[in-house]
Parts: C-alpha cells; sequence; structure tokens
C-alpha cells in the first residue's frame, strides 16, 4: 500500500482586537516557505511588525526572525517566551539575533501587542 502525502498545513490567523494572532504549522525546517506562505496575508494586513515566541530559539525562530528581517519587518522576540534544546543555545541565539540586528528582544510582560 502506497503512503498518503500529507497535505501541507497553512497558517491559521486569529483576530484578537487590532492584534492578529498566527499559528505558524511545522514546516520541516524550511522557515522560508512558511513566510511566503503569510506574505500575503501579512501585505493584506499591513503587517509591518511581527513578534516571535516558541521552540527551538536555536532554529525556527532564529530562521523566521532572519527571513523577516529580510523582508524588511520589524522583528522583536520574546526572550522569556522562547526556549531551545539548552538555556546556553537559547542565549546564543537570541544574543546573534539582537546584536545582528535582525531583531530586538523584549520581555513577555513588557511586550505589547
Amino acid at each position: 500500500m502506497k503512503p498518503q502525502k500529507k497535505e501541507k498545513e497553512q497558517p491559521q490567523a486569529r483576530s484578537r482586537g487590532a492584534n492578529v494572532h498566527v499559528l505558524k504549522p511545522h514546516n520541516d525546517g524550511d522557515s522560508d516557505k512558511v513566510l511566503q506562505s503569510l506574505e500575503s496575508l501579512l501585505e493584506d494586513l499591513k503587517v509591518e511588525r511581527l513578534v516571535l515566541c516558541g521552540i527551538a530559539g536555536d532554529g525556527c525562530i532564529h530562521a523566521t526572525a532572519t527571513d523577516a528581517h529580510m523582508r524588511k519587518y520589524e522583528v522583536a522576540v520574546v526572550r522569556d517566551a522562547t526556549a531551545s534544546q539548552t538555556a546556553a543555545r537559547n542565549r546564543t541565539a537570541l544574543s546573534h539575533l539582537e546584536n545582528a540586528k535582525y531583531a530586538s528582544l523584549c520581555a513577555a510582560s513588557r511586550t505589547r501587542l
């Protein structure tokens, strides 16, 4: 029996007041493809700033922040809502984003959405 090909998950968006929350599906390590599928949604909504948080700060979050920066979005990463396999790897990834000016870092308690 031939295995069925899994359909690609599409990003899901929910509006909460003036903010739009987007759930980014798992993307097999290709954040560029996810941002490509989000671009029309972000353009339609006239989004200028992205606030990122999640798991794999040294992988998915870093790649998404870098890709978003290259697309001229203002990027903020919530440092205390982002994790990596180790605290040291997380600190290194977040430090690189901040030092390279790809993203600003913020605390969850001080993040305005």
